[in-house]
């Protein structure tokens, strides 16, 4: 018999801040923490503009170790992981170790790092300084991490491009509802660098403009950096040992268009077979969902593939249900977009809250949809959607309801 499975755990960090207190208080005022991008010279590239998350953030009291020091993937992870572990009651004392999986997602890891130590190579520059960080290049930051915070069960890396993190929170979630575990930790980071930045400017996927989803006018996505880790549990399991529950999981959707390394379908089938993958697994109608947290990155392509895949899955009930999009509140966070925005509609579900769909002026009639404007929405909900969809048409759906 599958297991119901559900979260009692959550950790975030974002330009919007630390933490799901401030990150819930941000939505429901209509926030954007979009700014100029300090950590390196975005002068050249289509804008300055960016997500970063204020350094100070990012020490978490723990003494790291001179000989190997964390990057900033690392630190990301870090203080969402020990977030996560301390809202469900799982954070360990010296000795203890925690048995469950670390499923993560992430795009980048540790770009940042390798970035530095090849400039240095390439200007001539004493590299010593950059080589203990070397450590934390490629995608090796959960595994530092699980060796910090005590983590025994096996560690698993995703990279769906920019579905990495709803991918590892699925990938978790049938874990649990198998009975391979009682409980999983799972998520994604992603941390901003000049090389990521110009690879999608070259891409010319980067606007000079707002971030601006479903817009007649949108340009083009805002990059940003962040990490959300959820923690899953099977719901006898979490009942046993009286842990909060702040909503339950019933339904997700992996599948891949097979179309174009870069180039979403554009009859956008992969991506509805997604969000019908995860209505039949919970046995819902479409009626049933009362918001969708959509992936709405503001690129001409993207925006009107969703709004299609929405039609096609959701039948004429698409133009009703209330859509927004989130990336205008902390910029594009590539594989750990599906991870915090997981942590979004969980927010909305606690607090009965629809975040705005910032930086809407004219909608475009090519993604005819129920835009949520004119700030945060109040309504009773009780089953979001999340849709994350990423390069190479990596497509991820997950239905999450109050608990009650």
């Amino acid at each position: 018999m599958k297991k119901r499975v559900v979260i009692t755990g959550m950790g975030i960090v974002t330009s919007l801040g630390a933490g799901v207190d401030a990150t819930a208080l941000a939505l429901k005022e209509s926030r954007s923490a979009i700014d100029t991008i300090t950590s390196f010279d975005a002068s050249k590239h289509r804008t300055s503009q960016g997500g970063e998350v204020d350094p100070k953030i990012l020490e978490c009291g723990l003494d790291e170790n001179p000989r190997f020091p964390l990057g900033r993937s690392s630190k990301l992870l870090l203080r969402a992981c020990t977030e996560a572990l301390e809202s469900a009651k799982l954070a360990t004392s010296e000795k203890q170790y925690i048995k469950a999986p670390l499923i993560v997602g992430t795009t980048l890891g540790g770009m940042l790092a390798g970035q530095r130590y090849h400039r240095a190579i390439l200007l001539q520059e004493d590299t010593r300084k950059y080589a203990p960080l070397l450590g934390d290049a490629l995608c090796r930051q959960p595994f530092h991490i699980a060796s910090i915070l005590g983590i025994v069960g096996e560690v698993i890396v995703l990279n769906n491009a920019c579905a990495s993190g709803l991918s590892a929170i699925g990938c978790a979630y049938e874990h649990v509802r198998l009975g391979k575990t009682a409980f999983a930790i799972a998520g994604g980071y992603d941390e901003m660098s000049d090389f990521t930045h110009a690879g999608f400017n070259a891409l010319q996927l980067v606007t000079s403009d707002k971030c601006r989803p479903f817009d007649k006018n949108r340009s083009g996505l805002i990059l940003g950096e962040g990490a959300g880790i959820v923690v899953i549990e099977e719901l006898e399991h979490a009942i046993k040992r009286r842990a909060v529950v702040y909503a339950e999981i019933i339904g997700y959707g992996q599948t891949s268009d097979a179309y174009h390394i870069t180039k979403p379908d554009p009859k956008a089938q992969g991506a509805a077979r997604a969000i019908c993958a995860a209505t039949e697994e919970a046995l819902i109608m479409p009626e049933a969902i009362d918001y969708v947290n959509a992936h709405g990155t503001g690129t001409p392509s993207n925006d009107i593939m969703e709004a299609k895949a929405l039609y096609l899955a959701l039948g004429a009930y698409a133009r009703k249900v209330p859509v927004s999009s989130t990336k205008p509140f902390t910029g594009h966070l590539l594989g750990a977009a599906g991870a915090t925005e997981s942590i979004f509609s969980v927010i909305s579900l606690q607090k009965n809250i629809i975040p705005e769909n910032l930086n809407l002026e004219t909608p475009d009639p090519e993604c005819d949809l129920n835009i949520v404007t004119g700030g945060s929405k109040k309504q009773d909900i009780k089953v979001v959607l999340s849709n994350s969809f990423g390069f190479g048409g990596s497509n991820s759906a997950m239905l999450f309801r109050k608990f009650e």
